[in-house]
């Protein structure tokens, strides 16, 4: 490109001083001297990491697919580099699973959230049918012209999610399930646990929050 809008002489001097550039931060070495001088590149530093993640992503003694405890193994996240598939690895939950709230259903459609959340959906209708239905229901729920009107409630479900690291021995583990509810009714510093040292960081950023606005 630069040779269709530069002078040659110029062209060559950029380069030059590239290369030179290249030398100093020790990315390449000078092979041969004088016109024509020729470089090897050095900072291999990126393909040497594609190969070590490629040499882990052999070397797992778990067989993918295999099911310990309720967590099956699975390649995780993906990456493909250079048509070179490597996989992070990690223990998934085999089921999904849920948790629920109860919502009240306000004017224009908007939700608001009872204090109460349920592992079992049977458990939340049982409590969205135990609610009375009486004008307002204890909440301000009017229409524009000022009118008031009866509150309705909604089940709203929400996906529970684990990615936990492949090293992990998931026999000496929680099942997800079990997990779960330690995480959300135990101490705040499990969570952290679960979160920070047992999760892969594709784990961690869709791990589920601990629920404490209730």
């Amino acid at each position: 490109m630069l040779t269709n809008h530069l002078e040659d002489k110029d062209v060559l001097r950029a380069i030059n001083k590239s290369l030179n550039r290249m030398v100093k931060s020790g990315k390449a070495v000078q092979v041969t001297a004088g016109r024509g001088r020729t470089f090897r590149w050095l900072s291999w530093g990126w393909l040497d990491g594609i190969r070590n993640k490629r040499l882990v992503t052999m070397a797992k003694q778990r067989k993918l697919g295999d099911i310990v405890n309720g967590w099956r193994f699975t390649k995780g996240r993906v990456t493909v580099t250079y048509g070179v598939e490597v996989c992070e690895h990690a223990w998934e939950p085999v089921e999904s699973f849920n948790w629920y709230k109860v919502c009240l259903v306000g004017w224009n459609n908007s939700n608001y959230t009872l204090n109460a959340f349920f592992f079992d959906e049977t458990e939340a209708q049982a409590y969205k049918n135990s609610l009375p239905e009486l004008p307002c229901a204890g909440h301000a729920m009017r229409k524009t012209d000022g009118v008031t009107t009866n509150g309705t409630y909604s089940i709203v479900s929400n996906k529970v999610s684990f990615v936990l690291k492949p090293e992990l021995m998931v026999e000496e583990l929680p099942t997800p399930f079990e997990m779960f509810k330690r995480t959300q009714l135990g101490p705040a510093e499990y969570y952290k646990k679960v979160r920070d040292e047992y999760s892969t960081q594709q784990g961690r950023q869709i791990m589920t929050n601990r629920i404490t606005n209730y």
